[in-house]
């Protein structure tokens, strides 16, 4: 029992340490890899918003100028 858990530990720390190796090497891949798809993420829904304001504008545009030839009317 005591082989195994010897056989179990090295097998725990040598796959911890080659994923660490792995990651400490690719960081700035890594890293650029997720800052482009964060951007490209908040670029989308920059762009959505930016939209629902053009809309809200034109909405906006429109009942003042119902407002305006109301008032005109009168």
């Amino acid at each position: 029992m005591s082989a195994e858990f010897w056989k179990w530990l090295f097998g725990v720390i040598a796959s911890s340490g080659l994923m660490g190796a792995i990651a400490f090497f690719m960081r700035e891949s890594l890293s650029k890899f997720l800052t482009k798809t964060i951007e490209l993420r908040f670029d989308k829904k920059i762009e959505k918003f930016k939209a629902e304001m053009r809309d809200n504008e034109a909405e906006l545009a429109e009942i003042s100028d119902r407002i305006l030839v109301r008032m005109l009317a009168f």
